[in-house]
């Protein structure tokens, strides 16, 4: 009984998304569907995972298309256009400037769907037609390219770089080509700096100390940065949606000599909230050491596990390259 139930309000769940991406795509996005033939189908069970994608075929005497939304929980995340352009003839507006149609579709978005995106939109209101430009405010910034047709925003807590609240791309038609989506959706788990640097320095030098003792090794120099990430091994719950500060610290060996492969240092990354370690590993890379290399790092754990592998490897890199994003 219990379990039909449950199926019941998923198909229920299923049912509500299809209607809210046929909405989605006409006051939002500005497809015309009134001359089409729908069919539309959803996949994925709400009551136990926050995905559920929406397939919406379009069928009308000029051809058809096919435009796949893509929902966590009753936030839409991505929307996949094919073919990419849509056809013209699917369009409500034939053709507007960029910015109009950026300023519209913000505008449909906070009055249908979630009031909050007028912090995010807030921002068009500086921006100059057919322009590449920079906006910035306390929480975002939002950056204009390829002449005022791609938007980018960028979401600040303390001038530190959280994450990437949504990307929009526009033809020169002003039609959208790619929608990604991620406010509403990611969540801040903490904004508490408890640890300060030199405490955050004093714990990583810790473990890096007893790696270089058992394998005689010499601490030549250590630097910090703070950060917010995802709970990536979900230590504290949510993996995939929450962000928390971190501190990340690298502990840099004195080199054995020319080597072509080797430990170089010792990374730990910590909760910058309460220190809590989610990450303390030995550092390898297969170049000479310089001691200022631009190389990626990889990994190689206490345990090692391909998934640390390739999580620590990816946060050396969003480490080294976050600040290329936000000048």
């Amino acid at each position: 009984m219990a379990e039909s139930k449950q199926l019941a309000l998923a198909e229920e769940n299923l049912e509500e998304k299809k209607g809210l991406a046929i909405e989605f795509l006409e006051k939002v996005i500005g497809i015309n569907l009134s001359d089409c033939t729908l069919n539309v189908t959803a996949f994925g069970n709400a009551t136990i995972s926050k995905e559920v994608n929406v397939h919406v075929e379009m069928t009308s005497q000029w051809g058809s298309a096919t435009v796949i939304v893509t929902f966590i929980e009753d936030v839409v995340q991505d929307v996949v256009f094919h073919p990419r352009p849509l056809p013209s003839w699917l369009w409500i507006e034939e053709t507007e400037d960029a910015l109009s149609a950026m300023r519209r579709i913000m505008y449909n978005y906070e009055q249908y769907f979630d009031p909050s995106y007028a912090a995010l939109s807030q921002l068009l209101d500086q921006a100059m037609p057919n322009q590449d430009q920079m906006i910035s405010s306390e929480s975002f910034v939002l950056n204009i390219t390829e002449n005022g047709t791609h938007f980018h925003w960028v979401y600040l807590i303390g001038g530190l770089t959280v994450f990437s609240p949504l990307g929009i791309v526009l033809s020169e038609n002003g039609h959208v080509e790619v929608f990604v989506n991620r406010w509403g959706i990611y969540k801040i788990g903490s904004t508490t700096i408890g640890i300060t640097e030199q405490q955050a320095i004093n714990i990583a030098s810790h473990y890096a100390q007893i790696y270089a003792t058992e394998n005689q090794r010499t601490i030549k120099s250590t630097n910090a940065e703070l950060l917010y990430e995802k709970d990536f091994y979900g230590i504290r719950g949510d993996y995939l949606y929450t962000y928390y500060p971190f501190w990340f610290i690298n502990v840099y060996f004195e080199p054995l000599g020319n080597e072509t492969i080797g430990v170089y240092g010792y990374l730990v990354y910590m909760f910058a909230d309460n220190g809590q370690i989610m990450v303390a590993t030995p550092l390898i890379y297969n170049t000479y050491y310089s001691g200022q290399s631009n190389y990626l790092p990889m990994t190689v754990g206490m345990v090692i596990v391909g998934a640390l592998v390739t999580t620590v490897s990816a946060l050396v890199y969003k480490r080294n390259h976050r600040k290329s994003r936000v000048k």
